[in-house]
Formats: structure tokens, C-alpha cells, sequence
């Protein structure tokens, strides 16, 4: 059989992907074409259309298992509809047996129920809601539209098919304008008579969730149309022996994948920052959770300068502008801090006595101490002596070589009258 002709199926299993385990009985004519002549669901105004079938190998469908359509033409309408399936007298026969249909689909409606005219494009896809046991032979399926789509009379809602030219062996013919369902058919020809593939069988994956997590193995995979014992539809485990470990589930500090997204430890285990400089304190910005520390991480997280491996909570300050130790404050207590003295009088000069220190001078102080009376501003080192009585410029001398000094004359014969040419300054 020619593979072009067996793609372009009317009806059957999803067309694309099936399970291995599965078993296919194919119904496909040597010539499958798009529809040249109308098959539309509910012609005429009638209830029923069908296809009849011989020489058919047996099959049991079952609850689950997926009949499929290849619509021919896009239409306007979802095509939700009854599908049932019943043994012919005798291969070859139009007519039902005595054991009438099983309905394995009732009102139907497939994922995209609009249709295409695609070959190959299986866009009717329904689930069976009954099981079907048939022993060879002749097959009848039929179909009942339901739903505003069942008056069809234009042609809309057309199947993919093959025509009379066909030599398969397995078509009969067709009825299509029916309205209750039994033989006689009203309608028949086999002018366009539909293909079909049937997949029946375990067409459904389940997989052995062995830790009973919900999470299924996808190493170890049954088919069958409902669950079995212990199964599940998920295949996303990645340790089946351990119900800890699933999709979603909580990482731990244990060197394994407990949430399956291919990480270990991811996420967890204790906050680490980053120490750039060097210093063993982190920067509270740079942080990783982890469950061993990282390199050029630590645990502290008080560093206010990353760059900078001499500024760290504990260091020494300095003159320099910058908080060193991270306690929120400049310049305080810094170890290279200058001695200031009160300068009271503002000469520039300083008391020894009442000193402070800090990188710079507070207002009222100075950096020298060699004031020697901080309340007078004439007196300081270097000041004029006057003839005051006091040691004007600080060096333990009184009124040396005051500016206002009077002029003495020596008077040798103390007669009250100086010489002129013999004189000293004094006050």
C-alpha cells in the first residue's frame, strides 16, 4: 500500500505519534482523494450517514481509544455528532446483524471542529465513551450528526475519501440521507466511499509511580485506556524511588535534584556576599543562597565599601573623609587625629591648658599652644612688650624692651642733670 494513500485517512487514531503498543486496523483505499463528490454530515435533512465495509480484521475498541476524521472543506458550524459501530449479516452485507449498533461516542466534539480543507490534517478528533468487541468480517459505521450542523444541505461539512475506482477490497458502499438509523438505507451508492484507520488497543501512556508522589517514571510506561494500579499520566519524576523528589517539590541541602529542573541544591542552604575586596565582610547587595559558601563569599554582610579592603565595621578611622569602620559616621576617633587648644582671645594662639582633638580644628581653637594668657589678645609669643608690668610676648621676661620705654641720661655728678651722651631706654 502506497504511503500517499494511507496519510489521508477519514477515520482514526490521532494521525500523527502513535503509541508503539498500540494496535491499528487500517481500512484504506488505493485511491484517497479530497472529496469529489458531496459527503455531507445530515444531508438532505436526514439524520443518519454511514460507511460499510467487508473483509475487515477483528478489534476491540476500547473506553479512551480516539476515532478521527479528515474534514475536506472548512465550515461554519462545530460538528458534534454520535458515532456507532455494528456487524454486517455477512462480509459484504449492507446490512446490520441482529446484535444492532453500539454507540462508542456520544455527541461528540472534536478539539478544532471548524475543519480545513488540508489533506491529511486530521481535525476531528473523538474519544470512545464505549467499548466495541468485533469478530472480522463486515463493519458498518455510522454516524448522527446533532446540533445546528445536522441540516447540512450544502455540502459544508465534507470528509475526505476514495472513489469508486478503488480496488482495496473493503469498501461496500454508503448510505447518506437516512433518518432512522436501521437498514434499509435510504441514500446508498459507492460512487464515494470513506477510509478509515482504526487504532485501537492500549493507546494511552501511564507511567509507574513507584514513590506514589504523583509523579509518574518515564523509563517505565504501561498503555491502556484507564490508569493502571499505581500509574499516573504524568512522566515528569526524575526518582521514582524517593516521594520527595518530584516537580515542584522543595530543594534541600543534600547534593540532589529534589524539584527535577536538572539543578541540585539550587535556591537554598544559607545566604552568602560577596567580599570583593578581600576583607572577610560582604556586600548585603551581592547575595546567593547556598549550601557551601561559595568562593570570594562569606557570611557577613556589613561591608559599606566592597572596593575598598581597609573600610570594614571594627576599622580604625582616619582623617580622610571616610566612614572607615561602617557605624554611619565620618572622621570620629580617628587615630591621626591632630591636639587643638583654646584660643580664647583669638590672638592665634593657644592654651595649653583646655585642648580638644579631631581632624580639624573646632571653632575657637588653634593648633599651637604657646599662649601665656589666653585672655588678653595682645599678649602672645612675639607680641610688643609695653610698659605694663606683664610679659606681653611670653617669654617669662616683664617689660623688656618696652615700645614705649622712656629715655634715662646718666648723671655722674648727681647734680640732677643727665648726660646727654650716656643714656638707656626704661619703663
Amino acid at each position: 500500500m502506497h504511503l500517499r494513500r494511507v496519510l489521508p485517512l477519514l477515520l482514526g487514531m490521532f494521525a500523527l505519534g502513535f503509541p508503539a503498543h498500540a494496535e491499528t486496523t487500517s481500512l484504506v483505499g488505493t485511491r484517497v482523494v479530497g472529496p469529489s463528490n458531496c459527503i455531507p454530515f445530515g444531508g438532505w435533512g436526514r439524520d443518519y450517514m454511514g460507511f460499510v465495509y467487508k473483509n475487515v480484521p477483528a478489534f476491540t475498541l476500547g473506553v479512551g481509544d480516539t476515532i478521527q476524521f479528515d474534514l475536506g472543506a472548512a465550515n461554519n458550524v462545530d460538528i458534534t455528532m454520535d458515532i456507532a459501530l455494528a456487524t454486517t449479516t455477512s462480509s459484504g452485507s449492507m446490512q446490520q446483524d441482529s446484535a444492532g449498533f453500539t454507540t462508542v461516542v456520544s455527541s461528540g466534539t472534536p478539539a478544532s471542529p471548524r475543519g480545513d480543507t488540508t489533506v491529511g490534517n486530521y481535525e476531528l478528533s473523538y474519544t470512545a465513551s464505549s467499548s466495541f468487541t468485533f469478530g472480522g468480517g463486515g463493519l458498518i459505521i455510522r454516524l448522527k450528526p446533532t446540533g445546528s450542523m445536522a441540516s447540512d444541505g450544502d455540502c459544508t461539512q465534507v470528509l475526505m475519501a476514495s472513489d469508486a475506482t478503488d480496488s482495496s477490497g473493503y469498501f461496500v458502499g454508503r448510505f447518506y440521507s437516512d433518518s432512522d438509523g436501521v437498514y434499509p438505507w435510504s441514500g446508498t451508492d459507492s460512487l464515494v466511499i470513506g477510509v478509515v484507520k482504526i487504532v485501537t488497543g492500549a493507546t494511552t501512556p501511564w507511567y509507574a509511580d513507584d514513590d506514589g508522589d504523583g509523579y509518574g517514571d518515564p523509563d517505565s510506561i504501561s498503555y491502556a485506556s484507564t490508569a493502571p494500579s499505581g500509574h499516573v499520566a504524568d512522566d515528569s519524576d526524575c526518582d521514582d524511588t524517593n516521594p520527595r523528589i518530584y516537580p515542584g517539590a522543595s530543594e534541600r541541602c543534600n547534593s540532589v535534584d529534589d524539584d527535577c529542573d536538572g539543578a541540585v541544591d539550587e535556591g537554598v542552604g544559607s545566604a552568602y556576599y560577596a567580599d570583593d575586596d578581600g576583607d572577610t565582610y560582604g556586600d548585603s547587595s551581592s547575595v546567593v543562597l547556598s549550601c557551601t559558601a561559595p568562593s570570594g563569599y562569606v557570611t557577613v554582610s556589613t561591608d559599606c565599601d566592597d572596593t575598598d579592603a581597609s573600610v570594614h565595621p571594627g576599622a580604625a578611622e582616619y582623617c580622610n573623609g571616610i566612614n572607615d569602620d561602617c557605624d554611619g559616621s565620618i572622621d570620629e576617633s580617628p587615630v591621626d587625629a591632630l591636639t587643638f587648644y583654646a584660643d580664647s582671645d583669638s590672638d592665634l594662639y593657644g592654651n595649653v591648658r583646655y585642648t580638644r582633638t579631631g581632624c580639624t580644628a573646632p571653632s575657637g581653637y588653634v593648633a599651637d599652644a604657646t599662649d601665656c594668657d589666653d585672655t588678653r589678645s595682645t599678649v602672645y609669643p612675639g607680641a610688643p612688650e609695653s610698659c605694663n608690668g606683664r610679659d606681653d610676648d611670653c617669654d617669662t621676661t616683664i617689660d623688656e624692651d618696652a615700645t614705649d620705654a622712656l629715655t634715662f641720661y646718666a648723671d655722674a655728678d648727681a647734680d640732677t642733670y643727665g648726660n646727654v651722651g650716656s643714656t638707656i631706654a626704661s619703663c
